[in-house]
Protein backbone atom coordinates (compact mmCIF):
# COMPACT_ATOMS: atom_id res chain seq x y z
CA UNK A 1 0.00 0.00 0.00
CA UNK A 2 1.40 3.39 -0.96
CA UNK A 3 0.98 6.54 1.03
CA UNK A 4 -0.65 9.49 -0.65
CA UNK A 5 1.67 12.43 -1.27
CA UNK A 6 -0.05 15.60 -0.12
CA UNK A 7 2.47 18.03 -1.64
CA UNK A 8 4.68 17.84 -4.71
CA UNK A 9 8.24 16.87 -3.94
CA UNK A 10 10.89 19.58 -4.02
CA UNK A 11 13.93 19.05 -6.25
CA UNK A 12 16.10 18.33 -3.22
CA UNK A 13 13.66 15.65 -2.06
CA UNK A 14 13.68 14.08 -5.50
CA UNK A 15 17.46 14.10 -5.59
CA UNK A 16 17.47 12.36 -2.22
CA UNK A 17 14.87 9.85 -3.42
CA UNK A 18 16.83 8.97 -6.53
CA UNK A 19 20.13 8.90 -4.65
CA UNK A 20 18.85 6.31 -2.19
CA UNK A 21 16.97 4.41 -4.90
CA UNK A 22 20.15 4.14 -6.97
CA UNK A 23 22.19 2.94 -3.99
CA UNK A 24 19.53 0.40 -3.00
CA UNK A 25 19.42 -0.78 -6.61
CA UNK A 26 23.07 -1.82 -6.40
CA UNK A 27 22.31 -4.12 -3.48
CA UNK A 28 19.16 -5.49 -5.08
CA UNK A 29 20.93 -6.24 -8.35
CA UNK A 30 23.82 -7.86 -6.46
CA UNK A 31 21.38 -10.11 -4.60
CA UNK A 32 19.73 -11.19 -7.85
CA UNK A 33 23.03 -11.43 -9.73
CA UNK A 34 24.26 -14.28 -7.52
CA UNK A 35 21.60 -16.61 -8.89
CA UNK A 36 22.54 -15.79 -12.48
CA UNK A 37 26.32 -15.81 -12.05
CA UNK A 38 26.12 -19.25 -10.48
CA UNK A 39 23.93 -20.76 -13.22
CA UNK A 40 26.96 -22.11 -15.16
CA UNK A 41 28.27 -23.70 -11.96
CA UNK A 42 24.94 -25.18 -10.88
CA UNK A 43 24.07 -26.55 -14.32
CA UNK A 44 27.45 -28.20 -14.75
CA UNK A 45 28.05 -29.56 -11.25
CA UNK A 46 24.45 -30.36 -10.21
CA UNK A 47 22.22 -32.88 -11.90
CA UNK A 48 18.87 -31.64 -13.21
CA UNK A 49 17.19 -33.59 -10.38
CA UNK A 50 19.30 -31.96 -7.65
CA UNK A 51 18.84 -28.53 -9.23
CA UNK A 52 15.11 -29.19 -9.06
CA UNK A 53 15.36 -30.26 -5.41
CA UNK A 54 17.26 -27.06 -4.63
CA UNK A 55 14.43 -25.03 -6.16
CA UNK A 56 11.81 -26.89 -4.13
CA UNK A 57 13.78 -26.29 -0.93
CA UNK A 58 14.34 -22.58 -1.63
CA UNK A 59 10.71 -22.11 -2.65
CA UNK A 60 9.58 -23.64 0.65
CA UNK A 61 11.94 -21.32 2.51
CA UNK A 62 10.54 -18.23 0.79
CA UNK A 63 6.99 -18.86 1.96
CA UNK A 64 8.14 -19.74 5.49
CA UNK A 65 9.97 -16.41 5.68
CA UNK A 66 6.77 -14.55 4.78
CA UNK A 67 4.87 -16.36 7.51
CA UNK A 68 7.33 -16.03 10.40
CA UNK A 69 8.01 -12.31 9.86
CA UNK A 70 4.25 -11.47 9.78
CA UNK A 71 4.75 -8.68 7.25
CA UNK A 72 6.43 -6.58 9.97
CA UNK A 73 9.32 -5.68 7.65
CA UNK A 74 6.80 -3.79 5.50
CA UNK A 75 4.72 -2.57 8.44
CA UNK A 76 7.60 -0.67 10.04
CA UNK A 77 7.99 1.38 6.85
CA UNK A 78 4.59 2.94 7.63
CA UNK A 79 4.57 3.00 11.43
CA UNK A 80 8.09 4.28 12.12
CA UNK A 81 7.40 7.94 11.36
CA UNK A 82 3.60 8.09 11.23
CA UNK A 83 2.77 6.38 14.53
CA UNK A 84 5.97 6.78 16.57
CA UNK A 85 6.24 10.48 17.42
CA UNK A 86 9.57 10.59 19.23
CA UNK A 87 12.93 8.82 19.13
CA UNK A 88 12.03 6.99 22.33
CA UNK A 89 8.79 5.70 20.82
CA UNK A 90 10.59 4.66 17.64
CA UNK A 91 13.03 2.60 19.67
CA UNK A 92 10.10 0.98 21.47
CA UNK A 93 8.52 0.21 18.10
CA UNK A 94 11.69 -1.45 16.79
CA UNK A 95 12.17 -3.35 20.04
CA UNK A 96 8.57 -4.58 19.97
CA UNK A 97 9.03 -5.84 16.42
CA UNK A 98 12.12 -7.88 17.27
CA UNK A 99 10.80 -9.08 20.65
CA UNK A 100 7.72 -10.51 18.96
CA UNK A 101 9.16 -11.96 15.75
CA UNK A 102 12.50 -13.46 16.79
CA UNK A 103 11.34 -15.73 19.67
CA UNK A 104 8.57 -17.06 17.43
CA UNK A 105 11.06 -17.54 14.59
CA UNK A 106 13.36 -19.47 16.94
CA UNK A 107 10.54 -21.72 18.15
CA UNK A 108 9.25 -22.36 14.63
CA UNK A 109 12.74 -23.14 13.33
CA UNK A 110 13.39 -25.54 16.21
CA UNK A 111 10.11 -27.32 15.45
CA UNK A 112 10.87 -27.48 11.73
CA UNK A 113 14.33 -28.92 12.37
CA UNK A 114 12.77 -31.64 14.53
CA UNK A 115 10.33 -32.56 11.76
CA UNK A 116 12.86 -32.27 8.93
CA UNK A 117 12.60 -35.98 7.96
CA UNK A 118 8.82 -35.77 7.62
CA UNK A 119 9.03 -32.50 5.66
CA UNK A 120 11.65 -34.00 3.35
CA UNK A 121 9.44 -37.03 2.70
CA UNK A 122 6.44 -34.77 2.05
CA UNK A 123 8.16 -32.38 -0.37
CA UNK A 124 10.83 -34.55 -1.99
CA UNK A 125 9.43 -38.04 -1.53
CA UNK A 126 12.26 -39.27 0.70
CA UNK A 127 13.71 -38.66 4.16
CA UNK A 128 17.27 -38.80 2.83
CA UNK A 129 17.22 -35.06 2.10
CA UNK A 130 16.34 -34.07 5.69
CA UNK A 131 19.84 -32.65 6.29
CA UNK A 132 19.26 -30.14 3.48
CA UNK A 133 16.07 -28.91 5.12
CA UNK A 134 17.90 -28.54 8.44
CA UNK A 135 20.37 -26.19 6.76
CA UNK A 136 17.47 -24.27 5.22
CA UNK A 137 15.73 -23.88 8.58
CA UNK A 138 18.90 -22.68 10.31
CA UNK A 139 19.36 -20.05 7.61
CA UNK A 140 15.67 -19.14 7.94
CA UNK A 141 16.18 -17.82 11.48
CA UNK A 142 18.93 -15.47 10.32
CA UNK A 143 16.91 -14.51 7.23
CA UNK A 144 14.07 -13.39 9.50
CA UNK A 145 16.46 -11.24 11.53
CA UNK A 146 17.98 -9.78 8.36
CA UNK A 147 14.54 -9.05 6.89
CA UNK A 148 13.63 -6.87 9.87
CA UNK A 149 17.07 -5.32 10.28
CA UNK A 150 17.31 -4.31 6.63
CA UNK A 151 13.85 -2.71 6.93
CA UNK A 152 15.24 -0.72 9.88
CA UNK A 153 18.18 0.47 7.77
CA UNK A 154 15.76 1.59 5.08
CA UNK A 155 13.61 3.71 7.41
CA UNK A 156 16.81 5.23 8.83
CA UNK A 157 17.93 5.93 5.22
CA UNK A 158 21.21 4.10 5.76
CA UNK A 159 21.32 3.09 2.14
CA UNK A 160 25.12 2.86 1.97
CA UNK A 161 25.40 0.35 4.81
CA UNK A 162 22.38 -1.51 3.40
CA UNK A 163 24.13 -1.91 0.07
CA UNK A 164 27.55 -2.69 1.54
CA UNK A 165 26.06 -5.57 3.52
CA UNK A 166 24.25 -6.86 0.44
CA UNK A 167 27.57 -6.76 -1.43
CA UNK A 168 29.33 -8.60 1.41
CA UNK A 169 26.62 -11.24 1.26
CA UNK A 170 27.01 -11.38 -2.52
CA UNK A 171 30.76 -12.02 -2.44
CA UNK A 172 30.60 -14.47 0.48
CA UNK A 173 27.86 -16.54 -1.18
CA UNK A 174 29.62 -16.41 -4.54
CA UNK A 175 33.02 -17.39 -3.15
CA UNK A 176 31.73 -20.15 -0.89
CA UNK A 177 29.60 -21.61 -3.67
CA UNK A 178 32.65 -21.93 -5.90
CA UNK A 179 34.64 -23.50 -3.05
CA UNK A 180 31.96 -25.87 -1.77
CA UNK A 181 30.63 -26.99 -5.16
CA UNK A 182 33.68 -27.06 -7.43
CA UNK A 183 36.43 -27.84 -4.93
CA UNK A 184 34.72 -29.85 -2.16
CA UNK A 185 31.96 -31.35 -4.38
CA UNK A 186 29.29 -30.74 -1.72
CA UNK A 187 26.49 -30.35 -4.27
CA UNK A 188 23.23 -28.84 -2.88
CA UNK A 189 24.56 -29.09 0.66
CA UNK A 190 27.35 -26.67 -0.28
CA UNK A 191 24.88 -24.12 -1.64
CA UNK A 192 22.75 -24.14 1.51
CA UNK A 193 25.81 -24.14 3.78
CA UNK A 194 27.17 -21.08 1.94
CA UNK A 195 23.87 -19.31 2.61
CA UNK A 196 24.01 -20.12 6.33
CA UNK A 197 27.54 -18.75 6.67
CA UNK A 198 26.76 -15.59 4.68
CA UNK A 199 23.56 -14.93 6.65
CA UNK A 200 25.35 -15.36 9.98
CA UNK A 201 28.07 -12.89 8.93
CA UNK A 202 25.55 -10.28 7.76
CA UNK A 203 23.35 -10.78 10.85
CA UNK A 204 26.31 -10.18 13.15
CA UNK A 205 27.10 -7.01 11.19
CA UNK A 206 23.50 -5.81 11.58
CA UNK A 207 23.21 -6.50 15.30
CA UNK A 208 24.88 -3.23 16.47
CA UNK A 209 22.35 -1.21 14.45
CA UNK A 210 19.44 -3.17 15.89
CA UNK A 211 20.79 -2.82 19.43
CA UNK A 212 21.38 0.92 19.00
CA UNK A 213 17.94 1.64 17.53
CA UNK A 214 15.91 -0.57 19.89
CA UNK A 215 14.49 -0.30 23.35
CA UNK A 216 13.76 -3.87 24.30
CA UNK A 217 10.41 -3.17 25.87
CA UNK A 218 7.28 -4.75 24.43
CA UNK A 219 4.58 -2.20 23.58
CA UNK A 220 1.04 -3.47 23.05
CA UNK A 221 0.12 -0.26 21.27
CA UNK A 222 2.90 -0.53 18.70
CA UNK A 223 2.37 -4.27 18.35
CA UNK A 224 -1.27 -3.67 17.38
CA UNK A 225 -0.20 -1.11 14.78
CA UNK A 226 2.41 -3.45 13.31
CA UNK A 227 -0.06 -6.33 13.35
CA UNK A 228 -2.85 -4.28 11.74
CA UNK A 229 -0.64 -3.31 8.82
CA UNK A 230 1.46 -6.46 8.47
CA UNK A 231 -1.20 -9.16 8.72
CA UNK A 232 -3.22 -8.14 5.61
CA UNK A 233 -0.01 -8.21 3.57
CA UNK A 234 0.45 -11.94 4.16
CA UNK A 235 -2.49 -13.25 2.05
CA UNK A 236 -1.49 -11.05 -0.89
CA UNK A 237 2.16 -12.10 -0.52
CA UNK A 238 1.18 -15.76 -0.42
CA UNK A 239 -1.01 -15.26 -3.49
CA UNK A 240 1.90 -13.77 -5.44
CA UNK A 241 4.09 -16.63 -4.20
CA UNK A 242 1.50 -19.11 -5.51
CA UNK A 243 1.56 -17.54 -8.97
CA UNK A 244 5.35 -17.25 -9.03
CA UNK A 245 6.53 -20.47 -7.44
CA UNK A 246 3.85 -23.06 -6.62
CA UNK A 247 4.13 -24.64 -10.08
CA UNK A 248 7.42 -26.26 -8.93
CA UNK A 249 5.48 -28.36 -6.44
CA UNK A 250 3.01 -29.53 -9.06
CA UNK A 251 5.91 -30.49 -11.32
CA UNK A 252 7.57 -32.34 -8.45
CA UNK A 253 4.37 -34.23 -7.61
CA UNK A 254 3.10 -35.01 -11.11
CA UNK A 255 6.33 -35.08 -13.14
CA UNK A 256 9.98 -35.38 -12.00
CA UNK A 257 12.67 -33.50 -10.09
CA UNK A 258 14.60 -33.33 -13.37
CA UNK A 259 11.79 -31.38 -15.00
CA UNK A 260 11.61 -29.05 -11.98
CA UNK A 261 15.31 -28.31 -12.46
CA UNK A 262 14.99 -27.61 -16.19
CA UNK A 263 11.90 -25.44 -15.68
CA UNK A 264 13.55 -23.51 -12.85
CA UNK A 265 16.49 -22.55 -15.04
CA UNK A 266 14.17 -21.29 -17.79
CA UNK A 267 12.15 -19.40 -15.18
CA UNK A 268 15.28 -17.67 -13.86
CA UNK A 269 16.16 -16.46 -17.35
CA UNK A 270 12.60 -15.27 -18.02
CA UNK A 271 12.29 -13.37 -14.75
CA UNK A 272 15.18 -11.09 -15.73
CA UNK A 273 12.30 -8.91 -16.98
CA UNK A 274 11.23 -8.49 -13.37
CA UNK A 275 14.71 -7.63 -12.12
CA UNK A 276 15.62 -5.18 -14.89
CA UNK A 277 12.25 -3.58 -15.71
CA UNK A 278 9.34 -4.37 -13.39
CA UNK A 279 11.04 -4.06 -9.97
CA UNK A 280 12.70 -0.66 -10.70
CA UNK A 281 9.42 0.62 -12.16
CA UNK A 282 7.50 -0.61 -9.10
CA UNK A 283 9.94 1.28 -6.88
CA UNK A 284 9.68 4.56 -8.80
CA UNK A 285 6.11 4.70 -10.17
CA UNK A 286 4.17 5.36 -6.91
CA UNK A 287 6.12 8.56 -6.34
CA UNK A 288 5.04 9.91 -9.71
CA UNK A 289 1.47 8.78 -10.17
CA UNK A 290 0.07 10.71 -7.19
CA UNK A 291 1.66 13.91 -8.46
CA UNK A 292 0.52 13.16 -12.03
CA UNK A 293 -3.06 12.80 -10.73
CA UNK A 294 -3.08 16.56 -10.02
CA UNK A 295 -2.55 17.38 -13.70
CA UNK A 296 -5.47 18.08 -16.03
CA UNK A 297 -4.23 15.53 -18.55
CA UNK A 298 -3.46 12.84 -15.95
CA UNK A 299 -5.61 10.26 -17.70
CA UNK A 300 -3.75 10.79 -20.96
CA UNK A 301 -0.38 10.44 -19.23
CA UNK A 302 -1.40 7.19 -17.51
CA UNK A 303 -2.55 5.80 -20.87
CA UNK A 304 0.74 6.67 -22.53
CA UNK A 305 2.78 5.18 -19.70
CA UNK A 306 0.92 1.88 -20.10
CA UNK A 307 1.54 1.89 -23.85
CA UNK A 308 5.25 2.51 -23.48
CA UNK A 309 5.69 0.16 -20.56
CA UNK A 310 4.03 -2.55 -22.65
CA UNK A 311 6.26 -1.74 -25.60
CA UNK A 312 9.47 -1.78 -23.53
CA UNK A 313 8.45 -4.94 -21.68
CA UNK A 314 7.41 -6.80 -24.82
CA UNK A 315 10.64 -5.87 -26.59
CA UNK A 316 12.73 -7.01 -23.62
CA UNK A 317 10.74 -10.24 -23.33
CA UNK A 318 11.39 -10.88 -27.04
CA UNK A 319 15.12 -10.42 -26.52
CA UNK A 320 15.09 -13.02 -23.75
CA UNK A 321 12.71 -15.44 -25.45
CA UNK A 322 14.38 -15.34 -28.86
CA UNK A 323 17.96 -15.59 -27.64
CA UNK A 324 17.27 -18.08 -24.82
CA UNK A 325 18.20 -21.24 -26.82
CA UNK A 326 21.64 -19.84 -27.67
CA UNK A 327 22.29 -18.29 -24.26
CA UNK A 328 21.33 -21.45 -22.36
CA UNK A 329 23.54 -23.56 -24.63
CA UNK A 330 26.42 -21.24 -23.75
CA UNK A 331 25.93 -21.22 -19.96
CA UNK A 332 24.41 -24.62 -19.17
CA UNK A 333 25.05 -28.29 -19.77
CA UNK A 334 23.09 -30.15 -22.44
CA UNK A 335 20.70 -31.66 -19.88
CA UNK A 336 19.29 -28.14 -19.30
CA UNK A 337 18.87 -27.00 -22.91
CA UNK A 338 15.11 -27.59 -22.96
CA UNK A 339 14.78 -24.78 -20.40
CA UNK A 340 14.73 -22.31 -23.30
CA UNK A 341 11.22 -23.47 -24.23
CA UNK A 342 9.58 -21.71 -21.26
CA UNK A 343 11.60 -18.48 -21.21
CA UNK A 344 9.29 -16.46 -23.48
CA UNK A 345 6.17 -17.45 -21.55
CA UNK A 346 7.77 -16.58 -18.21
CA UNK A 347 9.16 -13.28 -19.51
CA UNK A 348 5.81 -12.11 -20.90
CA UNK A 349 4.14 -13.16 -17.62
CA UNK A 350 6.28 -10.62 -15.77
CA UNK A 351 5.47 -7.98 -18.38
CA UNK A 352 1.78 -8.58 -17.62
CA UNK A 353 2.49 -8.40 -13.90
CA UNK A 354 4.29 -5.08 -14.39
CA UNK A 355 1.35 -3.74 -16.40
CA UNK A 356 -0.92 -4.19 -13.40
CA UNK A 357 1.18 -1.61 -11.51
CA UNK A 358 0.54 0.89 -14.32
CA UNK A 359 -3.19 0.15 -14.21
CA UNK A 360 -3.46 0.33 -10.41
CA UNK A 361 -3.11 4.08 -9.57
CA UNK A 362 -6.87 4.64 -9.62
CA UNK A 363 -7.24 2.15 -6.76
CA UNK A 364 -4.80 4.14 -4.61
CA UNK A 365 -5.88 7.62 -5.72
CA UNK A 366 -9.51 6.84 -4.85
CA UNK A 367 -8.39 4.99 -1.69
CA UNK A 368 -10.02 1.69 -2.67
CA UNK A 369 -7.13 -0.48 -1.50
CA UNK A 370 -9.58 -2.82 0.24
CA UNK A 371 -9.96 -4.43 -3.19
CA UNK A 372 -6.24 -5.00 -3.58
CA UNK A 373 -6.14 -8.57 -2.21
CA UNK A 374 -8.69 -9.58 -4.87
CA UNK A 375 -6.22 -8.60 -7.58
CA UNK A 376 -3.91 -11.46 -6.63
CA UNK A 377 -5.92 -13.88 -4.47
CA UNK A 378 -8.45 -14.80 -7.17
CA UNK A 379 -5.75 -15.35 -9.85
CA UNK A 380 -3.75 -17.40 -7.33
CA UNK A 381 -6.71 -19.73 -6.74
CA UNK A 382 -7.21 -20.07 -10.50
CA UNK A 383 -3.48 -20.76 -10.84
CA UNK A 384 -3.67 -23.69 -8.42
CA UNK A 385 -6.69 -25.15 -10.21
CA UNK A 386 -5.07 -24.82 -13.64
CA UNK A 387 -1.79 -26.31 -12.42
CA UNK A 388 -3.63 -29.29 -10.97
CA UNK A 389 -5.30 -30.13 -14.27
CA UNK A 390 -2.69 -28.98 -16.80
CA UNK A 391 0.73 -29.81 -15.30
CA UNK A 392 0.20 -33.62 -15.14
CA UNK A 393 -0.34 -33.72 -18.90
CA UNK A 394 1.75 -30.86 -20.28
CA UNK A 395 4.53 -30.59 -17.70
CA UNK A 396 6.65 -27.46 -17.58
CA UNK A 397 5.04 -25.93 -20.68
CA UNK A 398 1.68 -26.24 -18.93
CA UNK A 399 3.15 -24.66 -15.79
CA UNK A 400 4.47 -21.71 -17.79
CA UNK A 401 1.13 -21.32 -19.58
CA UNK A 402 -0.79 -21.22 -16.29
CA UNK A 403 1.57 -18.51 -15.06
CA UNK A 404 0.73 -16.42 -18.13
CA UNK A 405 -3.00 -17.02 -17.63
CA UNK A 406 -2.78 -16.02 -13.95
CA UNK A 407 -1.04 -12.73 -14.64
CA UNK A 408 -3.47 -11.92 -17.47
CA UNK A 409 -6.25 -12.35 -14.91
CA UNK A 410 -4.39 -9.96 -12.57
CA UNK A 411 -4.44 -7.35 -15.35
CA UNK A 412 -8.12 -7.87 -16.10
CA UNK A 413 -9.24 -7.57 -12.46
CA UNK A 414 -6.97 -4.57 -11.83
CA UNK A 415 -8.29 -2.81 -14.91
CA UNK A 416 -11.94 -3.44 -14.03
CA UNK A 417 -11.59 -2.24 -10.44
CA UNK A 418 -9.31 0.75 -11.12
CA UNK A 419 -11.22 1.96 -14.16
CA UNK A 420 -14.52 1.73 -12.31
CA UNK A 421 -13.36 4.34 -9.80
CA UNK A 422 -10.88 6.27 -11.95
CA UNK A 423 -11.64 5.92 -15.69
CA UNK A 424 -8.69 6.04 -18.08
CA UNK A 425 -8.94 5.59 -21.84
CA UNK A 426 -6.01 3.31 -22.55
CA UNK A 427 -4.87 2.87 -26.14
CA UNK A 428 -5.66 -0.84 -26.36
CA UNK A 429 -5.47 -0.75 -30.16
CA UNK A 430 -1.79 0.18 -30.03
CA UNK A 431 -1.11 -2.24 -27.19
CA UNK A 432 -2.68 -5.11 -29.11
CA UNK A 433 -0.66 -4.04 -32.14
CA UNK A 434 2.56 -4.28 -30.12
CA UNK A 435 1.60 -7.77 -28.94
CA UNK A 436 0.50 -9.06 -32.35
CA UNK A 437 3.67 -7.83 -34.04
CA UNK A 438 5.71 -9.28 -31.19
CA UNK A 439 4.03 -12.67 -31.53
CA UNK A 440 4.67 -12.65 -35.29
CA UNK A 441 8.33 -11.75 -34.82
CA UNK A 442 8.81 -14.44 -32.16
CA UNK A 443 7.16 -17.02 -34.43
CA UNK A 444 9.53 -15.99 -37.24
CA UNK A 445 12.53 -16.50 -34.95
CA UNK A 446 11.51 -20.13 -34.39
CA UNK A 447 12.34 -20.83 -38.04
CA UNK A 448 15.97 -19.85 -37.49
CA UNK A 449 17.70 -23.24 -37.46
CA UNK A 450 21.45 -22.66 -37.65
CA UNK A 451 24.06 -24.86 -35.98
CA UNK A 452 26.48 -21.98 -35.44
CA UNK A 453 25.40 -20.26 -32.20
CA UNK A 454 26.81 -16.85 -33.04
CA UNK A 455 25.28 -16.80 -36.51
CA UNK A 456 21.94 -17.87 -35.03
CA UNK A 457 22.10 -15.04 -32.49
CA UNK A 458 23.03 -12.53 -35.21
CA UNK A 459 20.04 -13.55 -37.35
CA UNK A 460 17.68 -13.21 -34.39
CA UNK A 461 19.08 -9.78 -33.54
CA UNK A 462 18.31 -8.75 -37.12
CA UNK A 463 14.73 -9.98 -36.61
CA UNK A 464 14.53 -7.87 -33.43
CA UNK A 465 15.67 -4.88 -35.47
CA UNK A 466 12.88 -5.63 -37.92
CA UNK A 467 10.41 -5.59 -35.01
CA UNK A 468 11.55 -2.10 -34.00
CA UNK A 469 11.24 -0.91 -37.60
CA UNK A 470 7.73 -2.35 -37.88
CA UNK A 471 6.68 -0.59 -34.69
CA UNK A 472 7.66 2.73 -36.22
CA UNK A 473 6.15 1.84 -39.59
CA UNK A 474 2.75 0.96 -38.09
CA UNK A 475 2.77 3.97 -35.76
CA UNK A 476 2.93 1.94 -32.54
CA UNK A 477 6.20 3.64 -31.60
CA UNK A 478 6.12 7.42 -32.01
CA UNK A 479 9.26 9.42 -31.43
CA UNK A 480 7.50 12.62 -30.35
CA UNK A 481 5.49 10.82 -27.63
CA UNK A 482 8.56 9.02 -26.38
CA UNK A 483 10.34 12.35 -25.97
CA UNK A 484 7.33 13.81 -24.10
CA UNK A 485 7.26 10.94 -21.60
CA UNK A 486 11.02 11.26 -21.10
CA UNK A 487 10.83 15.02 -20.52
CA UNK A 488 7.93 14.58 -18.09
CA UNK A 489 10.04 12.38 -15.82
CA UNK A 490 13.05 14.68 -16.17
CA UNK A 491 10.98 17.60 -14.87
CA UNK A 492 10.29 15.62 -11.72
Amino acid sequence: MFLKVSKPFTMSQFRRLFKHSAIYAIGTVAQSAVAFLLIPVYTRYLSTANYGRLEIINTFGSILLMLITFGFGSAIMKTYFRDAKSEKERKELVGTMFLFVMPIAFAVVALLIFFSPQISAWLLGSREWAYLFRLLFISLFFMAFMNLAFALLRVKERSVKYTVLFLIRFFVVLGLNFYFIIWLKLDVKGILLANVIAFVIVSISLFPDVFKESKFKFSKIFFKKLWAFGLPIIPASIAVWVMDLSDRYFLEIFRTSEEVGIYSLGYKIGMIVDIVLVAPFQLTWPTFYFDISKKENASEIYARVLTYFTLAGTFFALILGMLAPEVIRLIAGQAFWDASKVVMLVAISYVFYGMHYVLAPGIHIKEKTKYYPLLVVIPAIINIILNYFIVPRYGMMGAAATTVASFILVIVITYLVANHYYPVKYDWKRIWGVWILGAAVFAASLFVKVDNLWLSMALKILILGLYAALLFAFGYLRKNELLKIKSMFRRK
